[in-house]
């Protein structure tokens, strides 16, 4: 009996190994485009979920004619009279302006090694699983995958944590990542600040094995973290330093996080 769950237990590691593999695949397809000069819109819609034909249109309109909202002839006309298979990626064009703040000047080569070593968790989620790249300089990027087929990169999170689409729709108040933490403080408690500094006033304080929010804000010391208890929404900083996230959580503590992000 022993043999046999030792076996399954093999089994399956080797199955979420082959799954990491899948999700990496499509990583590097993705950074492969991005050292391209143009690419179809077929060709970056395959691992890209942002870069659909409505998508492009939609961005390809908004820049040409000034159109901020979805106009439903004009985004049929468009889609009726192009080959998506020839015509390229307008999305690509635009993801390609921010290659700097998401390949840090790194060859294609390097970038790949990156994504060779990087972890991939379902920090918590159902149905889709993030890879943290992790790039020197403790520069970070964060990609977001369906687990489902066709697996395609859902959302790209930049070094300060914001979504890129946001930032190549020109949001004046873009979405932020928020991953699932705990704390790491032999003392059993951190205390959360109003404001980034250690002398900042202490609004509220997490205590061990408490599960919190944070923004994985890489460009400063101190994250923004969040947390709801009894209808009341706690929100400060703690430096990065006393964050345990995901990955390095107990079992127990990821059952948690599981139930609760998917209780919400």
């Amino acid at each position: 009996m022993r043999m046999i769950v030792t076996i399954l237990c093999l089994l399956l590691t080797a199955a979420n190994f082959q799954n990491d593999d899948n999700y990496k695949e499509v990583v590097k397809q993705f950074f492969a485009f991005l050292y391209q000069k143009s690419v179809s819109i077929d060709e970056f819609s395959s691992v890209y979920a942002n870069a659909s034909l409505d998508y492009d249109t939609g961005l390809f309109l908004r820049d040409s004619l000034g159109i901020q909202c979805y106009d439903f002839e004009l985004t049929r006309k468009r889609d009726q009279s192009i080959d998506v298979k020839a015509t390229p990626s307008y999305v690509f064009k635009n993801v390609r302006q921010n290659l700097e703040d998401i390949t840090f000047g790194l060859t294609y080569d390097e970038v790949v090694n990156i994504i060779d070593n990087a972890v991939v968790s379902t920090q918590g989620l159902k149905f889709s699983e993030i890879i943290e790249l992790r790039f020197p300089g403790e520069k970070r990027i964060f990609m977001e995958l369906n687990k489902d087929t066709p697996t395609q990169v859902l959302w790209v999170w930049l070094n300060n944590a914001t979504l890129l689409d946001d930032v190549i729709n020109g949001s004046t108040n873009p979405q932020r990542l928020m991953l699932p933490g705990t704390i790491n403080d032999s003392d059993g408690f951190v205390n959360i600040r109003k404001d980034p500094d250690v002398n900042s006033q202490i609004v509220d304080k997490f205590l061990e094995d408490d599960i919190f929010y944070y923004i994985p804000d890489n460009d400063v010391n101190w994250w923004q973290v969040a947390h709801v208890e009894d209808s009341r929404t706690i929100v400060g900083f703690i430096h990065k330093s006393r964050i345990i996230n995901y990955n390095d959580m107990s079992v127990e503590l990821k059952q948690k996080v599981f139930e609760k992000r998917n209780a919400e």
